[in-house]
């Protein structure tokens, strides 16, 4: 769907995931490697209390954007165009987030 977005989130079980774009217009993808993911939540704690305060594993339920202007106030500055006939991997425990900027086809594994 046109304009639609993916939460932050942790893939289930933290492992490893895929998305393959076979046509139509690029999505920004942000994502933070796992090696940070520790210290991307500590940073989304910090300016979401009340949320994590009312469920802890709230990374792991796929409602939460954030904005990437905090992200960057952190320290973290991931963003990637994410075109037609790539593959674009997910590592275990990363932390990603996708916007669509148009219409278009993709597959996740």
């Amino acid at each position: 769907m046109c304009f639609s977005s993916f939460c932050w989130h942790v893939e289930d079980h933290h492992l490893y995931s895929l998305n393959y774009m076979h046509w139509g217009a690029p999505k920004m993808w942000y994502g933070v490697p796992g090696k940070d993911a520790v210290n991307l939540e500590a940073a989304m704690r910090k300016h979401l209390p009340d949320l994590f305060e009312e469920q802890p594993d709230l990374l792991h339920n796929l409602v939460t954007q954030f904005s990437t202007s905090l992200l960057k106030s952190e320290g973290y500055q991931s963003t990637d165009v994410f075109s037609m006939r790539r593959v674009c991997p997910n590592v275990p425990s990363g932390i990603p987030c996708w916007f669509q900027l148009w219409l278009q086809l993709c597959r996740s594994c």
